[in-house]
């Protein structure tokens, strides 16, 4: 292979000189320093105090100017042989680039090759001792560490302790959900027979609710079902010494109720809460028995169809 020739044998350097004489400007500064140096500004002198300020600023951009002269043109040939550099120079980069994109492209796919191959022995060989389902392989998957696509980082031992450690923490993890599932399915059928124990079966969903969703533990939930039934029970108690009040308080006259100190005629009902399953025709047959026998319906009847399993 050619190689472009050395740059310092075709380079002719010879270091700048400058040569400058500062004995005058330094005498100056000292003439400034004794003139200025101990200068106090008062309000008798401030207008001079200002110009003496302007002058020196003069003095300073003048010497600083002159530098920056001297080292435009002092960097000159530096300039031009840079330029010249650096036009070669990004074309061999540019050269170079192009070959490293393309080893780059040959190697990812070198890489893209052995993890095929790797994932397929995963799959075919190892996943099955595991019982590594297809669906589950690919959760798992996103846990594989890339570095095993590389061709000599990671050792096929490294690699097969690295997967027996995932799939067996994987299983692991399956174990205690299948456990959590299973003990969800008891508590949840405790609750169901506990609710039903105190006739509370449509409190079902929203304490379902809290044990789930909510996250509650079952002791917290079957605490919460015994405090729920004792105000249920408390306010029944509650409204059923109420009536007890006023059934006291009532004289019979003919066939009649009335408040002995009101005079107000009373009656005293039932009210039942339930849901009905029929056909539309029996259900109808239900409304019309409902209405001849002058029963009053509380609240919107509710009808919808439903589908039933046999």
């Amino acid at each position: 292979m050619n190689e472009l020739v050395n740059v310092t044998d075709k380079l002719v350097f010879k270091p700048a000189e400058i040569s400058f004489d500062d004995t005058d400007i330094k005498r100056q500064l000292v003439e400034l320093k004794s003139k200025y140096g101990n200068l106090v500004v008062s309000e008798s002198n401030l207008k001079e105090s200002k110009d003496t300020a302007k002058m020196l600023n003069k003095i300073a951009k003048d010497l600083d100017d002159a530098r920056k002269d001297v080292k435009k043109e002092y960097n000159k040939p530096l300039k031009e042989f840079e330029g010249k550099v650096n036009d070669v120079r990004d074309e061999v980069r540019e050269l170079r680039q192009n070959i490293v994109d393309q080893v780059n492209v040959f190697k990812e796919k070198e890489r893209m090759k052995r993890k095929d191959a790797i994932l397929t022995e995963i799959r075919e060989e190892i996943a099955p001792n595991y019982n590594i389902a297809e669906d589950e392989l690919e959760k798992i998957s996103v846990e594989f560490n890339p570095s095993w696509w590389n061709n000599s980082s990671y050792t096929k031992e490294q690699r097969y302790n690295d997967i027996r450690t995932i799939f067996n923490q994987f299983n692991q993890e399956k174990e205690r959900e299948e456990e959590r599932k299973k003990q969800r399915k008891n508590n949840l059928q405790l609750i169901k027979l506990k609710l039903d124990s105190y006739d509370m079966a449509d409190h079902y969903q929203s304490i379902k609710y809290d044990y789930i969703d909510n996250e509650m533990s079952i002791d917290d939930v079957l605490e919460k079902i015994d405090r729920l039934h004792e105000d249920i029970e408390t306010k029944k108690a509650i409204e059923q010494a109420k009536i007890e009040e006023v059934k006291e308080n009532l004289v019979e006259h003919n066939g009649q109720s009335y408040n002995q100190e009101t005079g107000e005629k009373v009656q005293i009902l039932q009210e039942i809460t339930f849901t009905l399953q029929g056909s539309k025709e029996d259900i109808d047959q239900v409304a019309m028995l409902i209405s001849k026998l002058g029963l009053k319906v509380l609240g919107k009847p509710e009808r919808k169809e439903i589908v039933v399993n046999d």
